[in-house]
């Protein structure tokens, strides 16, 4: 009897084994075997000189939104309300300036990534 389930453990043990096998072979672990090398080269696309100046320019306007918000924290006192209104005006529409540049970034950088990685299999 005892020989039966140990025949049995041993079967169900190569089972399991397989079961394991397959589910890391297909799995998000496959996926993340190449994850490294595709983020260096996303990282490599986002530093390429045909999307620095976009990047700057994303980095710029929200780094003066910012600058303008400081600005108004500081001297809460002092701005006049209408001036504090367009003030505040100018950096929500900074803002949407900025996730406009960063989706544009994004999208060409991507889209150029897609190109060549499809490009080169």
């Amino acid at each position: 009897m005892s020989g039966k389930f140990a025949v049995q453990s041993i079967t169900a043990q190569k089972i399991w084994r397989r079961v394991l096998k397959f589910w890391l072979k297909n799995s998000i672990f496959a996926y993340m075997k190449d994850y490294w090398q595709n983020k260096q080269d996303i990282n490599r696309l986002f530093d390429a000189p045909q999307f620095r100046k976009l990047k700057y320019a994303a980095l710029i306007v929200i780094g003066i939104v910012i600058a303008v918000q400081f600005a108004m924290i500081i001297w809460l006192e002092h701005i006049p309300y209408k001036t504090m209104l367009f003030l505040r005006g100018c950096v929500g529409a900074g803002a949407i300036v900025f996730v406009i540049l960063a989706a544009i970034l994004a999208y060409k950088v991507y889209s150029e990534y897609f190109r060549d990685r499809f490009n080169k299999e």
